[in-house]
């Protein structure tokens, strides 16, 4: 045994010999100044490029090449594409011996390379690339996959890249981005066993519209490539860090296997706020900082099965986060997936991410929810619930308070709300909403209130056709036909039920305004409407028809009657020989009932009532046409004593009237031949004199 190891060693003290032989010979036949005309030579001939460095040292197992340039196409003359101020690659000799590879060190030290983007579209390193690399390789074969991974004892004590730049230029579009300082190090690496790794650099990027300098990245942790086995294979940053001015990023995470990869991430960003936007959009915008957004994620996939699952994506600012936990399968043309979300948003966080923007607004309460969601045909299944919880906000300078309810959404197409109750104005009032849309959409609306006042509303903002007022009655016609024939909206059922004990804004008043409304098929035109719709209220003031009118399509059911009334005794006012000032009206009531069908609206019952006089609408308006078939009664005081008949013909913008003088002479004398015997012709005169005198303080001008 002895004289076998003395053997052994005299073979490695001869190999040893013969290596430095060899080296030394290489220096011999290959000296620097030959090996760098070689060089030279072979590039200029293969890539018309020339290459120029210092030196090239040899050692025992190693190279050294110092002050490395390689040049662009055409020569140095058209600048640098590659240099290098070191390289450096170190192997101990030892270990080769036993079929060992153990690497001192392979760095490089000031590297800088030169990525253009020509012109015609072309980079500045294809010609580099042979045409048959472009040729794409046969798939390796299931045999070779499975003779994965490769056994290999290779360690390296020392790989690095320091000091080193990256610049793009695109001379399309003139943008350049620029990474610098880039510092990467690995100590210890194994190709079986874990080592550590860090990484540093800094960027400049400018598109010309945008510049950020310095963008600086860091990162360090360790990793394990465990022999190529995947499954066994795992990396772990323990720190991430990204940082702009006082935009910060902070990470940290890792995986495991991947073959069947399981990642985490844990981590915070800082600084999302208004003047970061500013310089990537262009467009002003209101002041806002977000608070610190914490992050936490876990996630598996298998790639074999080609399905993934988060099992916790969880985003959180300030008292306020989303959790959510989602599944996807890819194993089949169409995508399968499946997600369910928590969401817990306090309107306070709200309100301190823009202060200077919604402190008039005074955002308080919170809202809470849970959502699943589903891959389903034709669109994705949403289903769960949101609980409002004490919201409170400043609405047109009115405070709404104690916001309380929660709402059940069993479809996108399926939503409902339980009765959600609240203050306005320190005015109780509750409210509920269902709203469907399988085949068409319906709504289903109720509330309840006390007291609703809102000051100073502006109905032109408020009205999707607002229209302008103009001195012709021809002209406001045809711009409310352009109007309407711009207007979309698809069919809809509604049913409604409206209480509110006192209404107070500029262009109405009143107590005791109810609405019910059971309306199929309801749109704009109202041309396919058919349901029934009733309204009524009590002491209160109408103070501008038009607005109230032109505000939404059930107003303009209710209230067009009385405009035409308004219209017809104007137009009749020489029976009493004055005139009749029609900008509001007062009344003790009012009240209607109206049958809708074939867009016609049947007016069952239309009446105002008021002291003074009373005015009973009856007829059809069609809302196609605007067609007009009605009949006006108009008396005096509560019971219409001795009432005006008017008819009423045309359209809406251009109705016609006539005094229907049977009716009138036949309410005045009571219908009898003895009152009409004892009843004179100025009798009569007198007494339509006193009902359009009523109707003067009834329809006045404020």
């Amino acid at each position: 045994m002895k004289k076998l190891i003395k053997i052994l060693a005299a073979l490695a003290a001869v190999f040893v010999v013969l290596v430095a032989g060899a080296l030394i010979t290489l220096k011999i036949m290959f000296p620097f100044s030959k090996l760098k005309t070689m060089a030279q030579e072979y590039v200029a001939q293969n890539y018309n490029r020339e290459i120029d460095f210092k030196d090239v040292s040899f050692n025992l197992i190693g190279v050294t090449v110092e002050d490395f340039k390689f040049s662009e196409e055409g020569g140095f003359k058209e600048g640098d594409f590659v240099s290098a101020e070191t390289a450096v690659v170190k192997v101990e000799f030892a270990p080769l011996l036993k079929k060992q590879i153990k690497i001192k060190t392979i760095g490089f030290d000031g590297v800088k390379i030169n990525v253009v983007k020509l012109k015609d579209g072309k980079f500045n390193f294809d010609s580099l690339i042979p045409a048959s690399a472009e040729e794409v390789s046969p798939e390796p074969q299931e045999e070779e996959i499975a003779s994965a991974p490769l056994a290999m004892d290779l360690t390296a004590k020392d790989i690095y890249i320091k000091n080193s730049d990256v610049i793009y230029k695109d001379l399309q579009n003139g943008t350049e981005f620029s990474v610098k300082d880039v510092n990467f190090s690995i100590k210890d690496f194994d190709y079986n066993n874990p080592f550590s790794f860090m990484l540093s650099l800094s960027t400049t990027i400018d598109t010309g519209d945008i510049k950020l300098s310095p963008v600086t990245v860091s990162s360090e942790g360790t990793a394990n490539i465990a022999g190529m086995d995947l499954s066994k294979a795992s990396a772990e940053v323990k720190t991430f860090a990204v940082a702009y001015k006082h935009f910060k990023v902070d990470m940290a995470g890792g995986v495991e296997n991947f073959e069947q990869p399981k990642a985490s991430l844990k981590g915070t960003i800082k600084g999302v706020d208004s003047k970061l936007v500013a310089e990537f959009v262009s467009a002003e915008m209101p002041a806002f900082s977000l608070p610190v957004i914490n992050i936490e994620a876990e996630a598996a996939a298998d790639l074999n099965a080609s399905k993934a699952e988060v099992s916790k994506f969880n985003v959180g600012l300030g008292k306020s986060y989303v959790n959510t936990s989602a599944s996807a399968d890819f194993s089949k043309p169409e995508l399968s997936f499946s997600a369910a979300t928590k969401i817990n948003v306090n309107l306070s966080d709200v309100s301190d991410i823009a202060k200077d923007m919604l402190a008039e607004f005074k955002l308080k309460g919170l809202i809470t929810g849970n959502i699943k969601t589903a891959s389903a045909s034709p669109a994705p299944s949403v289903k769960g619930s949101i609980v409002f919880k004490d919201l409170g906000a400043s609405v047109m300078g009115k405070i709404l308070s104690a916001l309380n309810g929660t709402v059940t959404i069993n479809s996108i197409n399926d939503v409902k709300t339980n009765v959600i109750t609240g203050v306005f104005d320190n005015s109780d009032f509750k409210t509920s909403l269902a709203y469907s849309n399988k085949n068409k959409m319906a709504v289903d609306f109720m509330f309840n209130m006390d007291k609703f006042t809102l000051d100073d509303i502006d109905f032109n903002k408020l009205m999707a056709s607002s229209e302008e007022e103009k001195p012709q009655a021809s002209a406001d016609k045809a711009e409310a036909q352009t109007s309407s024939s711009d207007l979309k909206m698809d069919p809809m059922d509604i049913k409604a039920d409206v209480i509110i004990k006192r209404v107070e804004n500029n262009v109405f008043s009143t107590d005791n305004l109810t609405f019910k409304a059971n309306i199929k098929n309801l749109d704009l035109t109202m041309a396919k409407a058919s349901g029934t719709m009733s309204f009524s209220a009590s002491d209160g003031e109408i103070r501008d028809l038009d607005k109230i009118i032109n505000s939404s399509v059930f107003l303009k059911v209710i209230f067009t009657t009385v405009k035409i009334a308004q219209k017809a005794l104007k137009a009749t006012q020489v029976i009493s020989g004055g005139s009749i000032n029609t900008d509001s009206v007062s009344y003790k009531s009012i009240v209607g009932d109206y049958t809708l069908g074939g867009g016609v609206a049947k007016i069952n019952k239309s009446d105002l009532n008021s002291d003074l006089a009373t005015i009973t609408t009856t007829g059809t308006v069609n809302f196609v046409t605007e067609k007009l078939d009605m009949k006006i009664k108009v008396g005096l005081g509560k019971n219409a004593s001795g009432s005006a008949a008017i008819k009423v013909g045309g359209t809406v913008n251009d109705p016609s009237f006539k005094l229907d003088v049977a009716s009138t002479v036949s309410s005045l004398l009571g219908g009898g031949k003895d009152s009409a015997a004892s009843q004179t012709v100025q009798d009569v005169k007198n007494t339509v004199k006193d009902i359009t005198g009523g109707i003067k303080n009834l329809f006045k001008k404020k």
